[in-house]
Parts: structure tokens; sequence; C-alpha cells
């Protein structure tokens, strides 16, 4: 069986047993494409890990430990790049190390202040800075920086 009538074979029975015979999220139709995305990859791999079994895996000519450990390697290898990227789209944006703790400073430091008293002074703040609570807590979260915000 050729390559791309294995893939096709895949994304059928992946649609008649995941997507109950709809045609919903299908790894093996992106990977076809050419268009999987890395979290998509991901999904796909843990997936897999969770669905091996000693057949499979046999037919390959390895164990089933040693895919499991390829298979976990190429999730933290992929896990790696997802943050890499999401580090270089929050730089890119400018929440740079030294911004992100500035931010966080001036936020506290407008609670503090007693400025945000409800949602609508809230949305208008974060207007007003053209940034919102959930970016600084992304970047915060991005960054591995600790400390409050208020």
């Amino acid at each position: 069986m050729t390559r791309q009538a294995e893939q096709t074979q895949k994304a059928r029975q992946w649609d008649r047993d995941i997507n109950e015979g709809g045609e919903g999220y299908n790894p093996y139709r992106e990977e076809k494409a050419g268009t999987l995305s890395l979290a998509a990859r991901k999904q796909h791999l843990q997936q897999e890990l969770l669905t091996l079994d000693s057949a499979t895996v046999r037919e390959a000519g390895i164990s089933k430990a040693d895919r499991e450990a390829q298979i976990k390697a190429e999730i933290a290898e992929i896990e790696a790049q997802i943050e890499a990227n999401d580090n270089a789209k929050l730089v890119a944006a400018g929440w740079t190390p030294e911004v992100t703790l500035a931010r966080r400073d001036e936020w506290n430091g407008i609670v503090k202040s007693g400025a945000i008293k409800t949602l609508d002074d809230k949305c208008s703040l974060q207007t007003r800075l053209g940034w919102t609570l959930d970016d600084l807590k992304a970047a915060l979260a991005n960054h591995r920086m600790q400390g409050n915000i208020e």
C-alpha cells in the first residue's frame, strides 16, 4: 500500500471512529495537505500514545516501550517549539521581560490607587493602555515571572 493510500485509509478510519462519520478535525487529512500545525501534531501523537498497542509496534519492528519513548520525546520537542514560538510572538508584540515587569507594576499601581471600581473601569483602562489583563498574565506565565497581579 502506498503512503498516500495509507493516509487516505487512516483519514477515513479517523472520521468513522473519532468524528462519528462526520468531517471534523482529522490529523491525517491535515498531514496529507502538508499543513499539520505543531499543536495538531502534538494532539495526534498524544492520541497515538493513548491507543498504542503491542501489535502496532511489533509491525514496525520495535518494542512498545521504545515507541512510547519516541512519542514522548517528539511531544517534548513539539512543546519546546510551541513555547519558543509563543515567546517569539510575545517579544515581537513588545512583551519583553522588562516591558512585562513594567506593565505589571503599572497595573498594580493603578489597582492600588482605587481607579478600578467597576468592570467598565477595567475595560476602559485596558482600552487606554492598549493591552489587557489577560495579555499581562500570559506574558508573565510565558516569561515564568513570579509576583502578584493585584
